[in-house]
């Protein structure tokens, strides 16, 4: 699986089953010690949405801007890819 590693953020690719159309993250942070959710498809609003854990802490304006990037990212490689 593939993963991804900003300055404060990793994102860690999961096991995809063949039958499913779109993908998973787990969000942890950067050294891998805490899990902060995950990234999934939001089907009601056609885009990659970020899952927080109640629990998961607090975020800077550089972490969600990490997080924005990535969902906006994947979200126009999902779409390019339907084409």
């Amino acid at each position: 699986m593939a993963s991804e590693t900003t300055q404060y953020l990793k994102f860690e690719e999961l096991h995809t089953p063949p039958n499913r159309p779109t993908k998973v993250w787990d969000v942890l942070s950067k050294d891998g010690q805490s899990y902060l959710g995950q990234i999934r498809w939001y089907p009601h609003w056609r885009k990659y949405t970020f899952y927080s854990l109640s629990d998961a802490g607090v975020f800077d304006e550089a972490c969600l801007r990490d997080i924005a990037s990535f969902i906006e990212t994947r979200t126009v490689e999902h779409k390019a890819g339907m084409r």
